[in-house]
Order: structure tokens, then C-alpha cells, then sequence
């Protein structure tokens, strides 16, 4: 049957601008389209520009009539598919950037994504480094509706994240450490930490937690499965 696919892949500023600061396509009488040199561009051709006041009638035709550049925009890494979903559309991006403490004065950056869709969920995903792909953490569900994710934007100061469906507006923070109910999952969550004593997923009181600290995976295996808090299981046939 059908199936709906998305994808995210990331391009650079630096690679939109040279692109941007390059040559122009222009169909021939056979409709073939080539690379318009810059002796044929009018004088006065801008790089960039915030309004066409001050261009000149010469100038803003050969804009109207020349809408492709010539150059191509590959992402970084070059043709890397970010991240890719199935049977769902993306229909809203939002990216927060968080540093985290390593124990060297540099630090580490680290990148977090909530991709909004179709279905009324809400994904969040997670870059470690620039070279890297992202990494799955969690989905959210909004509504048992399912209403398309219209819109979203995170306050900075708050740290909360706005929802905007066709159904209304939801408040939620970027955390949702709750969700998690399996130690690894919370751990590998840069925002969350899993709370031993009550075992359950927190947001970190400190903050960020480096990554470096631990591995998600040593650290749950020596903290959650201590000696003597095992349980035995008895099976009975019956």
C-alpha cells in the first residue's frame, strides 16, 4: 500500500550564502537550462537584500525573470539523511541548544530536536556532535486525536515548549523526563536523571549532565541492579 516517508538532512549557513553570492540559471530558446554568466547580469545585482526600494526597474526585472541560482546545496555530512520517519509527515521543527560541563574548559554543545507531525506526536531527538546523526530519546503523544502539530516555539527563559494543534494550544516542558520508564532511556536524556531511591525518570536538578560522566548502560547496570535488591522469581507448573 501507500506509505508516507520524511526525512531531516542539514545544510550550512556558510554553503547557503556561497550559493546564494554565485550565478543564476537561465533557460535557452530550448528551454535548456544553463549557467547565466556575470557579464550578462545587470550592474547593481544584490548578494542580499531586506527591500527593493532602492533597486533599480533593470535590476528588479532580471530578479522577477531569474528565480534559480545555478549552484547546488548539499548537506553536511554530504547526502547524510539526519533522520528519517515512516508513515508520518514532519510538519514542524524546533532546535535548542544545550552546553554541558566535561571537565575541560570548552565544554560540549549538544543539539536537541522536536520534530512535530502529522499524527498529533511530537518526536525528540538528539545530536551528540556536528559529524553524528541524531538519536532517537522519546515520542510524545499530544491528544488521542492525533491532531497534525501546527505549530511549536520553546521559551528561552522558561524552557517550556508550546504546542499549537487545531484542537488548541498545550504547554509542556522540553524535559518529559516522566515519560521515561526504563532507566537507559532516561539517562541517555542529557535533561533527565533516573531517580534510584524512587525509581523513576526526574529532570536533573543541576542541570545538563555531561555525557562524559557515564555510560547510560554502566551506570544503570551498577546503580538500579545492586546485590541484594534482586528479585527471585519462582515458577510453578501447573
Amino acid at each position: 500500500g501507500d506509505s508516507t516517508t520524511s526525512v531531516l538532512c542539514e545544510y550550512t549557513l556558510k554553503d547557503i550564502d556561497h550559493v546564494l553570492e554565485g550565478t543564476f540559471k537561465e533557460a535557452d530558446s530550448s528551454s535548456f537550462w544553463r549557467e547565466l554568466p556575470r557579464d550578462h547580469m545587470p550592474e547593481g545585482v544584490p548578494k542580499n537584500c531586506d527591500s527593493n526600494q532602492n533597486l533599480s526597474d533593470t535590476v528588479l526585472s532580471f530578479l522577477r525573470s531569474h528565480v534559480l541560482m545555478h549552484g547546488n546545496i548539499y548537506s553536511r555530512p554530504p547526502f547524510q539523511i539526519v533522520f528519517q520517519t515512516f508513515n508520518m509527515n514532519i510538519t514542524k521543527l524546533v532546535s535548542d541548544y544545550i552546553s554541558i560541563t566535561t571537565g575541560n574548559d570548552a565544554g560540549e554543545q549538544l543539539t536537541l530536536l522536536y520534530v512535530g507531525t502529522s499524527d498529533g506526536k511530537i518526536l525528540k531527538l538528539l545530536q551528540k556532535k556536528k559529524t553524528e546523526k541524531y538519536r532517537w530519546l522519546s515520542t510524545w503523544l499530544i491528544d488521542d486525536k492525533k491532531t497534525p502539530i501546527r505549530d511549536m516555539i520553546i521559551a528561552e527563559d522558561t524552557k517550556q515548549l508550546y504546542v499549537s494543534t487545531d484542537a488548541g494550544v498545550y504547554q509542556l516542558s522540553v524535559g518529559q523526563c516522566n515519560r521515561y520508564t526504563i532507566c537507559m532511556e532516561c539517562e541517555r536524556d542529557p535533561l533527565c536523571r533516573y531517580d534510584v531511591q524512587h525509581n523513576r525518570c526526574v529532570e536533573s536538578d543541576d542541570g545538563p549532565k555531561s555525557s562524559a560522566r557515564h555510560s547510560p548502560e554502566l551506570w544503570c547496570k551498577k546503580s538500579v541492579q545492586r546485590p541484594g535488591k534482586t528479585t527471585q522469581l519462582k515458577l510453578m507448573c501447573l
